[in-house]
């Protein structure tokens, strides 16, 4: 950018301002401005794609939860998952906006039969059946408030319900999650047990800030609950 237009000696010395001169430099200040403003949008690059998919998740987010349904946090999911791609497949199966795995498609299906026909690569589909099998989950795990019961239901969710619940019974305390139960390893290897642990963070306190607008806040994400484990990328 240009460097900015020099007043006239008037203005200095408290004669009239040359308003010519004095609008250049406005409209520099300003061009300055928007760029770093532009800068700052563009920290958030790829959440376009997962923010097309937020009045599908609104509408069904709030026909199983409500109208206070957290929405931000199924797009900060959706955006763990695929980035809002639904047309991806991962390496180990996973498909999908959702990546569910072949498994999952089947157990949502029978569980949600109205939801006809499996089709992962659907956006609405899978959007649909994010949310439902969310909840199937959430309804089988302990937890002393939503947040917590949200904690172990991503844990179910990313590792299987099985690893959740057995790291639960194992603890002294099953109704917290976040500083407590989610450090029990129920049997998983080491890189798996670090992932699934760190997979509820991710969406709750990193992705999820960035849908906020969309409402729907779960936790307090201002106040993350602090981790004693190693963050991994």
């Amino acid at each position: 950018m240009k460097t900015p237009p020099i007043l006239s000696k008037s203005m200095q010395g408290g004669e009239d301002v040359n308003w010519f001169a004095l609008g250049g430099l406005i409209f520099w200040i300003a061009g300055i401005v928007l760029m770093a403003c532009m800068g700052y949008a563009n920290a958030f690059t790829g959440n376009e794609k997962v923010s097309r998919w937020a009045s599908d998740v609104k509408r069904e987010s709030q026909f199983v939860y409500g109208i206070n349904a957290p929405v931000a946090m199924f797009l900060a999911q959706i955006k763990q998952e695929s980035g809002g791609d639904e047309k991806v497949t991962a390496s180990d199966g996973g498909m999908g906006l959702t990546q569910f795995m072949k498994g999952t498609v089947e157990q949502v299906v029978r569980s949600y039969p109205e939801l006809g026909p499996s089709n992962p690569y659907n956006p609405v589909w899978a959007i649909r059946a994010q949310i439902r099998f969310m909840g199937w989950i959430k309804a089988r795990v302990k937890g002393a408030n939503d947040c917590e019961k949200f904690g172990a239901a991503f844990k179910g969710y990313n590792a299987g319900l099985g690893y959740a619940q057995r790291a639960q019974k194992k603890s002294d305390t099953p109704d917290i999650w976040f500083g407590k139960t989610e450090y029990i390893n129920p049997g998983q290897s080491p890189k798996n047990f670090l992932y699934s642990q760190k997979y509820a963070r991710w969406i709750l306190f990193k992705w999820q800030p960035q849908f906020a607008t969309f409402g729907g806040l779960m936790c307090d994400i201002a106040h993350p609950p602090p981790d004693t484990l190693p963050m991994i990328k």
